[in-house]
């Protein structure tokens, strides 16, 4: 129906010229009849697809009744336009030359053969209209007063050519359809499956977690009546112990976010009840390490999801103390625009610069850190993505690292963002 409208005008300009040119040989009846049948055959087609485009925005393209009628109101266009070509060789032909006939049948066949490939897709709307105009053409053409047979095979052979070229271009667009409707049933079937994956990988990586923890406790139990020679053997086992219980912890948040949606509940944050929240964490922990922990937050107050905003800024801070062995971890914030921008940044060893348009993917190791790095700034990715958060890594290898959060004024409101 949106290429009616193109189609009727190249028909109507093609009619009117024929009609110019054969104008002295039609007498004033015949005329008449040309022009209204162009006429009525043009008004026709204007209604229509102005009716189309009315009813189009609010249709159900599912009802078998809307598509039933439209498919008729096609069928009843090509009916019209055929009738109106089918009476051009009684009209012009009796008076015309053999250059005049053959110059009109090339332009029949070259007005035919442009809208086969979408009238295609209806072979019978297409072939309702082929069939009475390459009737009418091919009778004159074998009345002509010309010795041979190729002019009379002209006509039923281009008829044949363009019914044939239909059906197999709507044989194409149904098994387009048909590969389409597979695809999307293996992609369904393919998120099943990696739903079912995710969910059992949080499951074991949960009943993992107790088995270390339990391991965990026995090995602190063990240190307490160990001999000296074997303290620091129970303590390379608590620390490996350690590491695998952070690699847990970030494959749980990994599989929380890709296997579920996630809740987002907006509220009003203070930015210095967080940076709060964040020494209380974090300040036993730099000072043991004997790192410089400064948060410097703007007394702002944003609308976002509290939880998820403190866990992109732990997961940050957490990274930045774990991979710091000298030097500073630094929190700031600062109006930009509309908006606030935090920036967290550490003295550490920094990323390789090969990887950085990496480095909130998942499963990732960045030079040389152990892979709960990557798990950890994909959850931080996620979560900000939920809050409409962007965040963007500076570093430079052996230098330390920046991340830049640009916070909105106003976080997502929405109660429910899937990631």
């Amino acid at each position: 129906m949106q290429e009616v409208g193109a189609r009727m005008v190249s028909s109507v300009i093609a009619a009117l010229v024929i009609g110019v040119l054969f104008v002295s040989n039609l007498d004033l009846s015949e005329m008449y009849l040309w022009f209204g049948m162009i006429a009525f055959v043009s008004l026709n087609s204007w209604l229509i697809i102005r009716h189309y485009h009315r009813v189009r925005p609010r249709a159900d393209l599912a009802n078998p009744r809307f598509l039933a009628t439209w498919r008729f109101l096609n069928l009843y266009l090509s009916v019209i336009w055929g009738a109106l070509w089918s009476l051009a060789p009684f009209l012009f032909f009796p008076d015309a030359s053999l250059v005049q006939i053959f110059s009109v049948l090339l332009m029949i066949i070259i007005l035919s053969s442009t809208p086969s490939v979408t009238m295609g897709c209806y072979p019978e709307i297409y072939v309702t209209f082929l069939t009475p105009v390459f009737c009418s053409f091919g009778y004159h053409m074998v009345e002509l007063p010309m010795e041979g047979w190729l002019h009379k095979w002209l006509v039923p052979a281009a008829w044949l050519s363009l019914v044939v070229y239909s059906l197999l271009i709507f044989k194409t667009q149904v098994g387009a359809i048909i590969l389409r409707i597979r695809l999307r049933d293996a992609r369904e079937e393919a998120d099943a499956a990696n739903l079912a994956k995710t969910r059992m990988l949080a499951i074991a990586s949960h009943d993992l977690r107790h088995a270390i923890q339990a391991a965990t406790l026995y090995s602190a139990e063990l240190s307490t009546i160990a001999e000296p020679s074997q303290v620091n053997t129970i303590g390379k086992i608590r620390s490996v112990l350690d590491q695998g219980n952070r690699l847990l912890d970030h494959l749980l948040g990994v599989t929380h976010f890709e296997s579920q949606a996630l809740a987002v509940s907006p509220e009003e944050v203070k930015l210095l009840d967080v940076q709060s929240d964040l020494v209380s964490v974090f300040a036993a922990e730099a000072q043991a390490k004997q790192l410089d922990l400064r948060l410097e937050l703007e007394n702002e107050t944003i609308f976002t999801d509290k939880v998820l905003f403190v866990q992109i800024l732990e997961n940050l801070i957490g990274n930045a103390l774990r991979y710091t062995d000298e030097g500073h971890v630094t929190v700031r914030s600062r109006r930009l625009g509309d908006g606030l921008e935090l920036t967290v940044a550490d003295s550490g060893p920094g990323f390789d610069p090969d990887r950085v348009s990496r480095v909130f993917e998942a499963y990732q190791s960045f030079g040389g850190h152990a892979e709960s790095r990557g798990l950890g700034l994909y959850i931080v990715k996620r979560a900000a993505d939920a809050l409409g958060i962007s965040i963007a890594l500076e570093s430079v290898q052996g230098e330390g690292a920046t991340f830049h959060l640009m916070l909105p004024r106003r976080c997502k409101t929405v109660t429910e963002v899937v990631v």
